[in-house]
């Protein structure tokens, strides 16, 4: 499956193909949201999430850019930790 394949899916089913597939790569937590990097297929998938609920506001789909850039950016801390998962 490429991103536009994954776009073209309905939201429920992009939900359910993310749940299934999708391999967690990081996270970044800040004041104001808690963002998590998973790899899906040949791109990449950006949950934002509340701070204080952990409720996903949205899913992000991926290829390149500056929402990107920053986990690869050596001035980010960026964790290799799921924090949802401990």
């Amino acid at each position: 499956m490429d991103i536009i394949e994954f776009l073209g899916s309905k939201e429920c089913d992009q939900w359910e193909i993310f749940d299934s597939r999708g391999q967690f790569f990081g996270e970044i937590i800040s004041i104001d949201a808690h963002y998590q990097l998973y790899r899906l297929h040949d791109f990449y998938v950006e949950l934002t999430m509340v701070p204080d609920t952990l409720k996903a506001l949205r899913m992000n789909p991926l290829l390149s850019g500056p929402r990107l850039d920053k986990y690869f950016d050596d001035d980010i801390v960026v964790s290799k930790t799921n924090s949802l998962k401990n």
